[in-house]
């Protein structure tokens, strides 16, 4: 006896669309895994490994936030190791200046024109900014370190704006680096009060033997006020040292991180591959029959 099948052919078209629905899904899924490198969805294939990779990605997302801080840390730090050196510079300039020999009577004012220019060079260094901050005011970092007075008798002085307390940042969580060097340190003070004393000076109305004095006391005011900025700029390297031994520590956690989060997310792009061309193939086999059965009419057959 001939069995009737029960199911219509509307029907299995339906089945056959699901089906087709299905390995549409598994095929972009895998598409997407073969294009990115990583599964798609990593709590599916191993659930108790990407517990362990939301764990890393939490180390690594504090690790990224310091490292970033960190990076903007050091170019604070190498600014300011710039501004140093080049206050030094226009230092060891003045000095060397006030130690020659070729200085004459009539052009002692050159000299004091010079003590005026160097005096705004380093006033200028030490407002240096960086993103907006003043290097060398302490805490108070949207004031100027330092300022150029005329006083009402012709004599100029400096005004010492900064804040005394020092910067500190967390470099890790368990890293507090004291950082920074203020305006108000006692190099700057005395090396601006050697170039005042030579910008202050009648030099016109000195005698040779009174400007000679004149700048043997401004040469050893500077050399003593040059000699503490080397002890500053020693510290800022130390400072900067600690820095960047942590920077480059971070730059390898971040590293180790995105290795073991790719070791546990990562899909094996090869084996994808090859079931990615045979989802394609069964898709375009359904695909054939879907279409075949489509294309069928009672008409076909009377």
């Amino acid at each position: 006896m001939t069995r009737i099948p029960t199911l219509s052919t509307l029907q299995q078209s339906l089945s056959l669309r699901q089906i087709i629905a299905r390995h549409t899904a598994e095929a972009e899924k895998l598409t997407q895994e073969v294009a990115t490198g990583l599964k798609r969805d990593v709590f599916a294939s191993k659930a108790a490994a990407a517990t362990r990779s939301l764990e890393v990605r939490a180390h690594r997302a504090v690790n990224t936030t310091f490292l970033s801080t960190n990076l903007v840390l050091e170019g604070r730090l190498d600014y300011s190791s710039s501004a140093l050196a080049g206050i030094a510079g226009v230092g060891r300039s003045f000095l060397d200046l006030s130690l020659s020999s070729a200085i004459m009577p009539g052009n002692r004012e050159v000299y004091r024109n010079q003590a005026r220019f160097a005096l705004e060079q380093i006033t200028s260094l030490l407002n240096t900014t960086y993103g907006g901050n003043y290097l060398f005011s302490g805490q108070t970092t949207g004031t100027p370190a330092v300022r150029i007075v005329e006083v009402p008798d012709g004599t100029v002085t400096v005004d010492f704006l900064g804040s005394t307390s020092r910067l500190s940042d967390r470099i890790d969580p368990s890293t507090v680096l004291d950082h920074g060097i203020n305006g108000t340190d006692d190099a700057f003070r005395t090396i601006i009060a050697a170039i005042k004393t030579a910008v202050n000076a009648d030099v016109t109305t000195m005698t040779d033997a009174q400007f000679e004095a004149l700048r043997a006391d401004v040469a050893t005011q500077m050399a003593a006020g040059l000699q503490q900025l080397t002890g500053l700029q020693a510290r800022l390297g130390n400072q900067q040292k600690v820095l960047v031994e942590r920077i480059d520590a971070q730059h390898a956690l971040e590293n180790l991180y995105a290795q073991e989060i790719t070791d546990v997310e990562g899909a094996d792009v090869e084996e994808t591959a090859v079931r990615l061309q045979s989802m394609q193939t069964q898709l375009r086999a359904t695909y054939e029959v879907t279409a075949r059965m489509g294309r069928m009419s009672l008409l076909d057959y009377l």
